[in-house]
């Protein structure tokens, strides 16, 4: 069976040319230890590549803008690797990630909004755990909640 690569969801600017082929992301392992280490050298890869134009004078704007869709790919990748539909999950850039601006040693922030009135199930509970490890040990320093959609309303009326 074959897997489509992530969808994206931002643009790609043209930074990124050099910085990620999306087949990479196709066939990724399913083991979080051996994940984590194929992710961590596609977003190596991608930050030199990136250090490489900020040297050539690329502005700062298309960088972290680049940077917003590599790491977006990636995180995509993790989590459709291991979180199953069935979980019932939502994913959501938010922060700077979410508006699209990453800079480096920047934060990912990120929303797993699920469906449940009380707490995650237990496997459900157990992926979100390797999702967040995997983008963990994969350096890439994720910010995460994990909320129900009563949970989320009440903090939106907070801010």
């Amino acid at each position: 069976m074959t897997t489509s690569a992530p969808t994206e969801r931002l643009g790609a600017v043209p930074a990124t040319r050099h910085c990620l082929d999306l087949k990479e992301l196709e066939h990724l392992p399913k083991d979080p230890s051996v994940l984590s280490g194929v992710i961590d050298g596609l977003r190596e890869r991608a930050d030199t590549e990136l250090a490489r134009l900020f040297d050539q004078k690329t502005p700062i704007s298309e960088l972290v803008h680049a940077r917003a869709w590599v790491v977006e790919q990636l995180v995509i990748a993790v989590f459709e690797t291991l979180i199953q539909p069935s979980d019932g999950l939502c994913l959501c850039a938010v922060g700077g990630f979410g508006r699209g601006e990453l800079h480096p040693h920047s934060d990912v922030d990120l929303l797993l909004i699920h469906p449940h009135d009380q707490c995650l199930p237990t496997d459900t509970s157990e992926a979100v755990t390797h999702f967040v490890q995997v983008l963990w040990d994969a350096h890439l320093h994720p910010g995460h909640s994990v909320r129900n959609i009563r949970e989320c309303i009440h903090h939106a009326r907070q801010d």
